[in-house]
């Protein structure tokens, strides 16, 4: 004898906890980001510092942009697709 799974099985309301964590992840490195950024004109860093330390920096910290621009990338592409299936799943779960 099978047992049939349901929606209850295969979900829980504690999933959307990994959304947060995937968008968390990504706002920690675009404050870090940030952090690395050199920003004498401005008491916080705006895109114009990135952009200007990515031209004129050194290699080191081009590397460190890319990276944490691929990171944030990533990152945020996870929480939304998490988010997605998050709120799908919801709404089968609430239907049982």
């Amino acid at each position: 004898m099978t047992q049939r799974s349901g929606p209850a099985d295969a979900y829980s309301p504690h999933c959307f906890l990994a959304s947060l964590g995937a968008g968390g992840i990504a706002v920690t490195f675009l404050l870090w980001l940030h952090f690395w950024m050199p920003h004498p004109a401005h008491p916080v860093p705006v895109n114009e510092d990135i952009l200007a330390a990515f031209r004129h920096g050194p290699p080191q910290m081009k590397g460190i942009i890319v990276f944490a621009a691929a990171a944030i990338l990533v990152f945020a592409l996870k929480h939304y697709r998490l988010l997605i299936w998050n709120l799908r799943q919801r709404s089968t779960f609430r239907r049982t």
